[in-house]
């Protein structure tokens, strides 16, 4: 049963991975579609109210930027990498199901699992904290408790229950866990608002009283 337990976490952390790849293509075209409107929006303001000059070399100099964005980003191929996850851990079911026979040929399942794993990039130890935590909060409370009670026995003839989970969060998994959405919440803000930022600098009046001071 590890085997199949491993597999079956393996899964579950894997569709965690997909869905994080999935959440980063839609997030970064989004902000790309953004980034260009807005660029535009803000040269086509210039034009009909120029300023001193330095506004629409500094917004040619940001659509530049953009463009390389948007070349980095089709470079990292988010959808791409996730069809593989997803290929995957589709392909774990029947390894799964295999490994959960009596009479499972652990040593070949081990290969073909291990062939799997390499077909594709790894679940990150993030992925794997959430999908802890994602399985033990949508567990029952009976569930919870009895997998608490289980893995808080210390005897050696202790028997793990069909409703328990083999594996439930620490504090460190529900850290990553936290951690990971508190700081892609802040980055995805970030990013959101930083063409307004960039705005908001030009047209401050310390970076205007600056350019007539050098000038």
């Amino acid at each position: 049963m590890a085997l199949a337990d491993n597999i079956w976490w393996t899964r579950k952390s894997r569709i965690q991975t997909e869905k994080r790849l999935l959440s980063n293509a839609f997030h970064s075209q989004v902000i790309l579609l953004w980034y260009s409107f807005f660029s535009v929006a803000v040269s086509v303001y210039y034009l009909k109210n120029p300023q001193n000059g330095i506004e629409s070399i500094s917004w040619v100099v940001y659509s530049v930027l953009v463009l390389c964005i948007s070349g980095f980003i089709n470079g990292l191929s988010f959808k791409e990498r996730a069809n593989l996850i997803k290929e995957c851990y589709e392909s774990l079911n029947s390894i799964l199901y295999q490994a959960s026979m009596p009479n499972a040929d652990l040593t070949n399942l081990s290969a073909t699992y291990e062939s799997k794993l390499n077909a594709c990039e790894n679940h990150t130890d993030k992925d794997f904290a959430i999908a802890i935590c994602q399985e033990y909060w949508a567990s029952t409370s009976s569930t919870r408790q009895i997998s608490k009670d289980f893995h808080s026995d210390t005897s050696e003839n202790k028997q793990l229950s069909k409703q328990a989970l083999t594996r439930i969060p620490t504090s460190h998994h529900w850290y990553l866990a936290a951690s990971y959405f508190i700081t892609r919440l802040l980055i995805l803000m970030f990013f959101y608002v930083l063409p307004v930022l960039i705005l908001l600098a030009l047209n401050s009046s310390i970076f205007l009283s600056d350019l007539t001071f050098t000038g």
